[in-house]
């Protein structure tokens, strides 16, 4: 295995030096931002990124791989035990002696949490295999190459390496396999395991965040139950994320879709011409509006629109506990328990930005998040990195200004066509279960 780094302005252009000048091949390993004044940013000037990736020499130099033994299914324990595999000595460049090639077995497991070197071997060992022969039996001989077109386009839309490493571990198991192998892990594990229907990486990766997004049984189930009061749901987020436009969305799709009473509750009094907005967005939806400006204003108007349907809150963007907007937000929790926060972050934003936004709105009970502007966007891997764990749920998409149409609520279909379809695609590829 051959390690080497690679500088650009863009990660595009980083990329493009890999695919030059390692191939099609070449393995992903980080891509990350060069500090100013680093050492990396004083050796390539002009450089904002750096790749590292890695390659296998024989691939590189156009050398034919070296057979291994032939991969064998234990009747015992039910797993892909692949033989032992050739390697390039990149320190001297050429084939490694048959004693040593002997001795190079990628077996090592990869430390909790941490891809290693010996685990990227392990997988290039499996690549390898199933790209010479059979390793899985002749269910897998009619599959064809493994294409791995699917994972390097998910790394180039800024999916990062350590949250893939896992899925792309367990889908090689899965791929390996035999059929009644297959049969018995999706039987055990459930999940993607359970539910392929291709052959591809991505269907894996999709079906494996609908799982912990919560959308694997039936999209009826994403409804929430009902409860006695108005139905209340809060914006918060930062400024110029869009918070108003989704509220407004929002809004008009309860008031003319659902036909429910309606009323907008407004905390953003102290920003020039917010108010202003608003009463414009009420008179154009035929929604009502109450401007709240202290916390002593949230009881009477609890009172007043105890009999609404649909009631949605807009804050001020950076509202913090002490504030004044913070504090009528607070009163209106201690209030309406039951209520809904979603925090509305750009997907334009950078991935530690939105992290930090993250942090700072679990002060306000923030549930769900809310990602808006994904018009404005091109590489959207960075909502596939902050969910795939599925510690934050996804609400919805706005995907433009018009309102209601540019908005879509979370679902299988919107995962795929949104997030992970090939920009080519122009609709949901569908057909699992």
């Amino acid at each position: 295995m051959q390690l080497r780094k690679f500088y650009g302005r863009t990660i595009s252009g980083a990329l493009a030096q890999v695919k030059r000048e390692l191939g099609g091949e070449a393995l992903i390993l980080e891509t990350q931002a060069i500090a100013p004044g680093s050492a990396a940013a004083r050796m390539n000037p002009g450089a904002s990124f750096e790749v590292l990736a890695a390659c296998d020499p024989f691939a590189a130099s156009g050398q034919p791989a070296l057979k291994g033994e032939p991969a064998s299914v234990s009747a015992g324990s039910g797993k892909a035990e692949f033989g032992k595999t050739a390697f390039a000595d990149s320190r001297r460049g050429g084939r490694l002696s048959s004693a040593r090639r002997e001795r190079q077995v990628a077996a090592a497991p990869p430390a909790k949490g941490r891809t290693t070197l010996e685990d990227l071997g392990l997988l290039k060992a499996q690549i390898r295999q199933l790209l010479e022969g059979d390793p899985a039996g002749p269910s897998q001989a009619q599959g064809g190459e493994l294409d791995l077109r699917e994972y390097h386009a998910l790394i180039e839309q800024g999916v990062d390496h350590q949250v893939l490493a896992p899925h792309f571990r367990q889908w090689l198991h899965w791929r390996t396999s035999t059929a009644p192998l297959r049969q018995y892990l999706g039987q055990t594990y459930g999940g993607p395991a359970a539910r392929m229907e291709a052959e591809g990486f991505a269907e894996w990766l999709w079906l494996a965040w609908s799982q912990t997004q919560g959308l694997l049984l039936t999209e009826a189930s994403n409804e929430e139950a009902p409860w006695n009061g108005p139905r209340m749901v809060g914006m918060i987020g930062p400024s110029g994320g869009g918070k108003t436009t989704t509220l407004a969305k929002l809004a008009s799709i309860n008031c003319h879709e659902k036909r429910q009473k309606t009323v907008i509750f407004t905390l953003d009094t102290f920003r020039v011409g917010a108010t202003e907005q608003w009463r414009r967005y009420a008179r154009l939806l035929g929604v009502a509006l109450e401007e709240i400006a202290s916390p002593k204003d949230i009881g009477p108007c609890m009172e007043r629109w105890a009999s609404a349907d649909w009631i949605g809150i807009d804050t001020p963007g950076g509202m913090t506990p002490e504030s004044e907007a913070g504090r009528c937000y607070g009163s209106v929790l201690a209030h309406c328990t039951q209520m809904k926060t979603l925090l509305v972050l750009p997907a334009t934003y950078q991935e530690a930005i939105c992290r930090e936004q993250m942090r700072r709105s679990q002060v306000f009970k923030a549930g769900p998040v809310l990602f808006s502007k994904l018009d404005e966007m091109d590489r959207r891997g960075g909502i596939v990195n902050l969910t795939l764990s599925g510690e934050w749920k996804i609400d919805g998409f706005a995907t433009g200004p018009r309102v209601p149409k540019d908005f879509e609520p979370i679902s299988r279909e919107a995962l795929w066509r949104r997030v992970l379809a090939p920009p080519s695609e122009g609709m949901f590829c569908g057909g699992l279960q």
